[in-house]
């Protein structure tokens, strides 16, 4: 039951690993497009932007105080670039000399919200799989006292678990394996299995460490 328990929180873990490897790849190119919109088009992501399609102009807009858009969402979900132009008061930002030239600002435009749709689906799973990571690691404390920052062997023969001591050095220790295949004392590989918070990925690093 135990190994079972804890094959799952590994299943879990590199799922998230899988998720927040998409998620970064979809970072990096999102980090592409806002640079281009930046230095092509003048475009400043936090603010509102209207393609006015007559007039073949970007024109840029303060946010307003009351957005619609929910305060911890991406300042890029609010943007409008492919809304018709309004009559409120705006700076132009960008002029295009053509509708090729509109019609390639646009597609950026729409290749942008894409990525952004996908990121927040991306990050919606990993939420989901940390949430029973966190379940999972619970468990594992509550009922069999096991620290998941901690190395562990299990010993099949005397069926124990035994808590080890960290290793001196940064190399791996081999993994155990489950209990069908595993040696009696097996060591389980570095500490890492909890969830780091980054900025730069979902929420943190997921890494299916300190198994047994």
């Amino acid at each position: 039951a135990f190994v079972t328990l804890w094959q799952q929180r590994q299943e879990r873990l590199l799922r998230m690993g899988m998720l927040e490897g998409y998620w970064n790849n979809d970072q990096a190119t999102l980090n592409q497009i806002n640079s281009q919109l930046s230095s092509q088009y003048q475009v400043d992501l936090s603010k509102r932007h209207v393609l006015n399609t007559e007039d073949r102009v970007l024109v840029e807009h303060e946010t307003p105080a009351a957005a619609d858009a929910p305060a911890d969402a991406p300042a890029e979900a609010s943007g409008e670039a492919a809304a018709p132009a309004t009559e409120d008061e705006g700076k132009v930002v960008h002029t295009f000399a053509d509708e090729e030239a509109m019609k390639a600002f646009a597609e950026v435009w729409q290749q942008r919200q894409s990525v952004l749709v996908r990121m927040a689906v991306l990050k919606a799973y990993w939420d989901s799989e940390k949430s029973l990571v966190d379940q999972l690691n619970s468990r594992l404390a509550s009922d069999y006292q096991v620290d998941v920052t901690k190395l562990y062997a299990l010993d099949e023969e005397r069926r124990v678990l035994i808590e080890r001591p960290a290793p001196l050095t940064a190399q791996p220790a081999a993994s155990v394996q489950s209990a069908a295949e595993a040696p009696p004392a097996g060591a389980a590989p570095a500490p890492g299995g909890e969830i780091s918070p980054a900025t730069s990925s979902p929420a943190g690093t997921a890494s299916p460490s300190n198994q047994p």
